[in-house]
């Protein structure tokens, strides 16, 4: 969002003056969406975890923990809605298991505007 103020004043002939003033707010569409739950089962529907959004936002860092706080996936460097980018479920080329798993997120919006986002999702199977 930014903000924008405007003020006027005037002069009559006989030297009175008048103010007044107006604020803009402008509001920049910020949408990023992950999904709340996955199911990376290998039946070609919800099998990867992708951030959606927006075009053109740049995700600077992605990452995902499990409950015990180990950091079980991490990316950077791509952006929204890219399907070959997102987590598929697995950590060291395992199986994780079925469960909440924390993710936070930096992102970079194509008006330079960068915005950190955290959440969970829950992996299904």
């Amino acid at each position: 969002n930014r903000t924008m103020e405007i003020n006027l004043s005037a002069t009559d002939r006989n030297g009175c003056i008048a103010k007044d003033g107006v604020k803009i707010l402008v509001s920049q569409q910020r949408n990023i969406a992950i999904p709340t739950a996955f199911s990376p089962n290998n039946d070609a529907q919800n099998d990867i975890l992708i951030i959606h959004g927006t075009e053109n936002v740049k995700i600077l860092q992605f990452k995902i923990y499990d409950q015990l706080g180990n950091l079980v996936y991490q990316d950077a460097g791509f952006l929204t809605n890219e399907t070959s980018r997102g987590w598929n479920g697995t950590f060291r080329q395992m199986e994780v298991p079925v469960g909440n798993y924390e993710w936070f997120c930096t992102v970079e919006y194509p008006d330079g505007y960068k915005d950190y986002l955290r959440g969970q999702t829950q992996l299904i199977r």
